[in-house]
């Protein structure tokens, strides 16, 4: 995937090569594949080539990012917003309830399930679209 090769001429081997000569691993691994593989699937759907020619190129398994910020980090953040601010509002309502800034964002009175005292996304309206999305308040 060097730009030498015709589309009709690839193979997965490429794709497997120029991860590797990337350095890539894990989830940039199978981000990279991802975007590799990708445009070959459209250009198929859209009757442009007969197959994809990487089509089931080997890619690492993706991982979850398992990165928080702790209490001393949290501290520094809030010293760039005063207390009288609305956004701070927002930002303690996150840390205190782990929710993404996204769901933060979007929550509407619907969401409420005032019965358990959740905040309940539906399953097509949370991250990933593969299960619903509970914050405790």
């Amino acid at each position: 995937m060097h730009g030498t090769k015709g589309v009709k001429d690839l193979i997965c081997m490429d794709v497997q090569d120029w991860v590797t000569e990337r350095g890539y691993q894990g989830t940039t691994c199978n981000c990279a594949v991802r975007a590799a593989v990708r445009p070959f699937n459209w250009a198929v759907q859209m009757g442009l080539i007969p197959i994809n020619p990487i089509k089931g190129a080997k890619r690492d398994a993706a991982t979850p990012r398992e990165s928080f910020v702790d209490e001393k980090q949290w501290k520094q953040v809030l010293k760039h917003v005063p207390d009288s601010d609305p956004f701070r509002d927002y930002l303690d309502f996150m840390w205190l309830t782990g929710a993404r800034p996204q769901e933060t964002r979007m929550i509407e009175a619907r969401h409420w399930d005032r019965d358990s005292g959740v905040i309940k996304f539906a399953r097509e309206e949370s991250k990933g679209k593969k299960r619903h999305r509970i914050i405790i308040l």
